[in-house]
């Protein structure tokens, strides 16, 4: 699969009937909208997501938004930020990350302002993102998760991934402790 040959512009954005996909804008200086969400969810984020070690100053956020534009421009990543349809207001992020172009793989991730979680909101960000996959010619996706979270695993059941394992003992936690990851995955 020829990722460059394809048409995926900045400020591309995905609709869902309550959301909007927004890949990253050339124009766009979100990285004080992200931090403020991230420090609004830090407690929930903190213990699954393993980015989250240390809580993010607005800098590193600005930083992390403008590698998503060079990761994006490259076709190594494919992060969306999600917004309210009727307010644009953002509430988290998804995408594709570890994409392997030679067999047509990539590897979902996700997280949400935990003032926004309940509401099946993510269900239908996730959904919206795998038929973005499935467009632009994605064999194989996967989820990947921590065995101990729950929500994650029943996203992953939702959409129709099938479990297909647990890698043991294979990384630490935030909290320097070894846990268990489930592999969830969908072939097209």
């Amino acid at each position: 699969m020829n990722l460059h040959a394809l048409d995926l512009p900045f400020g591309l954005e995905l609709e869902t009937p309550r959301l909007l996909l927004c890949a990253p804008r050339d124009d766009e200086e979100i990285g004080p909208e992200i931090n403020a969400v991230i420090c609004a969810s830090w407690s929930e984020l903190r213990v699954w997501m393993p980015w989250a070690k240390i809580l993010p100053t607005q800098e590193d956020s600005q930083m992390h938004a403008r590698q998503t534009k060079w990761k994006w421009n490259n076709r190594s990543e494919f992060e969306f930020a999600l917004r309210l349809r009727s307010s644009r207001r953002l509430i988290g992020r998804c995408g594709m990350h570890t994409i392997d172009p030679n067999v047509g793989r990539a590897e979902i991730g996700y997280w949400i302002d935990s003032r926004w979680s309940g509401y099946g909101l993510m269900n239908e960000a996730v959904a919206r993102l795998i038929a973005f996959a499935d467009e632009i010619g994605f064999q194989r996706l996967e989820i990947r998760c921590d065995a101990r979270n729950q929500r994650s695993s029943n996203i992953a059941r939702r959409l129709g991934f099938e479990r297909e394992g647990t890698l043991r003992r294979v990384r630490f936690d935030n909290q320097d402790r070894l846990c268990d990851m489930e592999v969830w995955a969908r072939l097209r």
